[in-house]
Protein backbone atom coordinates (compact mmCIF):
# COMPACT_ATOMS: atom_id res chain seq x y z
CA UNK A 1 0.00 0.00 0.00
CA UNK A 2 0.67 3.48 -0.59
CA UNK A 3 1.79 5.95 1.97
CA UNK A 4 1.76 8.77 -0.67
CA UNK A 5 3.94 9.96 -2.88
CA UNK A 6 6.98 13.07 -2.78
CA UNK A 7 8.89 15.09 -5.35
CA UNK A 8 12.78 15.05 -5.08
CA UNK A 9 15.84 16.16 -6.76
CA UNK A 10 17.29 13.15 -8.30
CA UNK A 11 21.05 13.12 -10.04
CA UNK A 12 21.59 10.51 -12.05
CA UNK A 13 24.70 10.37 -14.41
CA UNK A 14 25.35 13.76 -14.44
CA UNK A 15 21.99 14.73 -14.72
CA UNK A 16 20.11 16.64 -11.89
CA UNK A 17 15.93 16.43 -12.43
CA UNK A 18 12.93 16.50 -10.39
CA UNK A 19 10.99 13.72 -10.00
CA UNK A 20 7.78 12.28 -7.84
CA UNK A 21 7.98 9.01 -5.70
CA UNK A 22 5.73 6.67 -4.42
CA UNK A 23 6.48 6.13 -0.88
CA UNK A 24 5.70 2.69 0.54
CA UNK A 25 7.67 0.81 3.27
CA UNK A 26 7.67 -2.42 0.83
CA UNK A 27 10.34 -1.76 -0.85
CA UNK A 28 14.20 -4.09 -0.33
CA UNK A 29 15.48 -1.10 -2.25
CA UNK A 30 15.93 2.71 -1.55
CA UNK A 31 14.06 3.04 -4.47
CA UNK A 32 13.06 2.26 -7.84
CA UNK A 33 13.54 4.19 -10.95
CA UNK A 34 11.55 2.82 -13.66
CA UNK A 35 12.12 2.41 -17.54
CA UNK A 36 9.70 5.00 -17.95
CA UNK A 37 11.69 7.75 -16.34
CA UNK A 38 15.14 6.44 -18.30
CA UNK A 39 12.91 7.24 -21.18
CA UNK A 40 11.49 10.28 -19.89
CA UNK A 41 15.29 11.93 -19.64
CA UNK A 42 17.12 10.13 -22.53
CA UNK A 43 19.20 7.98 -20.14
CA UNK A 44 20.56 4.72 -21.89
CA UNK A 45 21.66 1.36 -19.96
CA UNK A 46 25.32 0.19 -21.36
CA UNK A 47 24.96 -3.32 -19.64
CA UNK A 48 28.12 -4.52 -21.19
CA UNK A 49 30.01 -1.82 -19.28
CA UNK A 50 27.22 -1.83 -16.19
CA UNK A 51 26.95 2.13 -17.53
CA UNK A 52 24.09 4.68 -16.70
CA UNK A 53 24.75 7.43 -20.00
CA UNK A 54 22.91 10.34 -19.70
CA UNK A 55 23.34 13.53 -22.17
CA UNK A 56 25.64 15.63 -19.04
CA UNK A 57 27.92 11.99 -18.43
CA UNK A 58 27.82 8.26 -17.36
CA UNK A 59 28.29 6.65 -13.94
CA UNK A 60 28.21 2.98 -12.95
CA UNK A 61 25.35 1.46 -12.17
CA UNK A 62 25.87 -2.08 -10.64
CA UNK A 63 29.12 -3.33 -9.52
CA UNK A 64 29.72 -7.23 -8.95
CA UNK A 65 29.51 -8.70 -5.69
CA UNK A 66 32.56 -10.05 -4.01
CA UNK A 67 32.47 -12.51 -1.40
CA UNK A 68 31.95 -10.74 1.80
CA UNK A 69 35.64 -11.45 4.15
CA UNK A 70 34.23 -12.73 7.14
CA UNK A 71 31.28 -13.30 9.07
CA UNK A 72 28.87 -10.27 9.85
CA UNK A 73 26.06 -9.33 11.51
CA UNK A 74 23.00 -8.60 9.91
CA UNK A 75 20.61 -5.94 12.09
CA UNK A 76 17.23 -4.65 11.15
CA UNK A 77 17.89 -1.38 9.33
CA UNK A 78 14.07 0.13 10.20
CA UNK A 79 11.82 -0.69 12.65
CA UNK A 80 8.94 -2.43 10.96
CA UNK A 81 5.61 -4.34 11.73
CA UNK A 82 5.10 -7.87 9.95
CA UNK A 83 1.68 -8.44 10.04
CA UNK A 84 0.02 -12.25 11.30
CA UNK A 85 0.28 -15.17 8.97
CA UNK A 86 2.69 -12.92 6.58
CA UNK A 87 5.96 -13.31 4.83
CA UNK A 88 8.08 -10.31 4.45
CA UNK A 89 11.23 -9.08 2.86
CA UNK A 90 12.44 -6.52 5.14
CA UNK A 91 15.93 -3.93 5.30
CA UNK A 92 18.71 -5.87 6.95
CA UNK A 93 21.73 -3.72 7.59
CA UNK A 94 25.49 -4.72 7.32
CA UNK A 95 28.35 -3.24 9.55
CA UNK A 96 29.80 -0.10 8.52
CA UNK A 97 32.65 -1.95 7.95
CA UNK A 98 31.57 -3.47 4.55
CA UNK A 99 31.84 -0.91 2.03
CA UNK A 100 30.82 -3.12 -1.60
CA UNK A 101 28.47 -5.02 -2.89
CA UNK A 102 29.18 -8.73 -1.49
CA UNK A 103 27.78 -12.02 -1.20
CA UNK A 104 27.09 -14.95 1.43
CA UNK A 105 25.10 -16.92 3.21
CA UNK A 106 22.76 -16.05 5.84
CA UNK A 107 22.34 -17.46 9.03
CA UNK A 108 19.21 -16.78 11.31
CA UNK A 109 19.99 -15.77 14.51
CA UNK A 110 17.71 -18.00 16.63
CA UNK A 111 17.72 -16.05 19.70
CA UNK A 112 15.72 -13.38 17.81
CA UNK A 113 13.35 -16.35 16.23
CA UNK A 114 12.32 -17.21 19.65
CA UNK A 115 12.01 -13.99 21.45
CA UNK A 116 10.12 -12.82 18.99
CA UNK A 117 8.61 -15.99 17.22
CA UNK A 118 9.89 -14.98 14.39
CA UNK A 119 10.91 -17.11 11.63
CA UNK A 120 14.22 -15.68 9.65
CA UNK A 121 14.82 -17.65 6.42
CA UNK A 122 18.46 -19.01 5.77
CA UNK A 123 19.48 -17.92 2.00
CA UNK A 124 22.22 -17.50 -0.70
CA UNK A 125 22.59 -13.35 -0.55
CA UNK A 126 23.57 -10.45 -2.53
CA UNK A 127 23.61 -7.06 -1.01
CA UNK A 128 23.74 -3.29 -2.20
CA UNK A 129 26.35 -1.76 -0.70
CA UNK A 130 25.47 -2.66 3.16
CA UNK A 131 22.12 -3.51 2.61
CA UNK A 132 20.38 -6.64 1.94
CA UNK A 133 16.95 -8.52 2.27
CA UNK A 134 16.34 -10.50 4.99
CA UNK A 135 12.74 -13.02 4.43
CA UNK A 136 10.60 -13.04 7.74
CA UNK A 137 7.55 -15.34 8.23
CA UNK A 138 5.19 -14.03 10.91
CA UNK A 139 3.63 -17.42 11.31
CA UNK A 140 1.30 -16.35 14.51
CA UNK A 141 -2.00 -14.54 14.56
CA UNK A 142 -0.90 -11.19 16.01
CA UNK A 143 1.73 -8.43 14.56
CA UNK A 144 5.20 -9.03 15.36
CA UNK A 145 7.54 -5.39 15.49
CA UNK A 146 11.19 -5.81 14.47
CA UNK A 147 12.71 -2.59 16.01
CA UNK A 148 16.07 -0.81 14.50
CA UNK A 149 19.18 -2.40 15.36
CA UNK A 150 17.36 -6.23 15.67
CA UNK A 151 20.07 -8.79 15.22
CA UNK A 152 18.60 -10.65 12.60
CA UNK A 153 21.62 -12.98 12.05
CA UNK A 154 25.11 -12.95 10.24
CA UNK A 155 26.42 -13.36 6.44
CA UNK A 156 28.94 -16.04 6.00
CA UNK A 157 31.80 -16.01 2.98
CA UNK A 158 30.52 -19.03 0.79
CA UNK A 159 33.31 -22.01 1.52
CA UNK A 160 33.05 -22.75 -2.66
CA UNK A 161 34.22 -21.16 -5.84
CA UNK A 162 30.77 -20.52 -7.47
CA UNK A 163 29.46 -16.78 -7.42
CA UNK A 164 25.52 -16.84 -6.16
CA UNK A 165 25.03 -13.80 -8.79
CA UNK A 166 23.03 -15.65 -10.59
CA UNK A 167 20.87 -17.14 -8.70
CA UNK A 168 20.55 -15.09 -5.51
CA UNK A 169 20.03 -11.58 -6.16
CA UNK A 170 16.29 -10.97 -5.51
CA UNK A 171 14.79 -8.51 -8.35
CA UNK A 172 12.22 -6.08 -7.96
CA UNK A 173 9.23 -7.54 -9.60
CA UNK A 174 6.32 -5.28 -10.23
CA UNK A 175 3.94 -7.86 -10.45
CA UNK A 176 5.02 -10.04 -7.08
CA UNK A 177 4.19 -8.46 -3.90
CA UNK A 178 7.46 -8.42 -0.84
CA UNK A 179 4.61 -9.36 1.25
CA UNK A 180 2.66 -12.40 0.95
CA UNK A 181 -0.79 -13.82 3.53
CA UNK A 182 -1.13 -17.29 4.15
CA UNK A 183 -3.36 -19.23 6.51
CA UNK A 184 -1.62 -20.82 9.44
CA UNK A 185 -3.17 -24.09 11.39
CA UNK A 186 -4.47 -23.74 14.94
CA UNK A 187 -3.05 -23.97 17.01
CA UNK A 188 0.17 -23.08 15.62
CA UNK A 189 3.03 -25.63 16.77
CA UNK A 190 6.82 -26.36 15.01
CA UNK A 191 5.73 -29.48 13.62
CA UNK A 192 3.37 -27.87 11.19
CA UNK A 193 5.53 -24.79 9.90
CA UNK A 194 6.12 -24.84 6.12
CA UNK A 195 9.12 -25.77 4.59
CA UNK A 196 10.20 -23.46 2.43
CA UNK A 197 9.32 -23.63 -1.26
CA UNK A 198 12.54 -23.23 -3.91
CA UNK A 199 12.42 -20.03 -5.86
Amino acid sequence: PSLGSIRLNVNVAGMIMTHEFVVTDFLDTEFLLGMDFLHDHRITLDIGNRLLISPQGRTPFFNKPTNIDKTSKIRCKKTVTIPPNTRQFIRGQLPSSVSHNCQGLTEPYFNTMIKSSLIIGHAAAHSSGRTLPIQCINATDDPIVVHRGTLLGFLHPMEFGESAHSISRIQEDSHAPSQHQFQSPSPYNQDSIPSPTPT
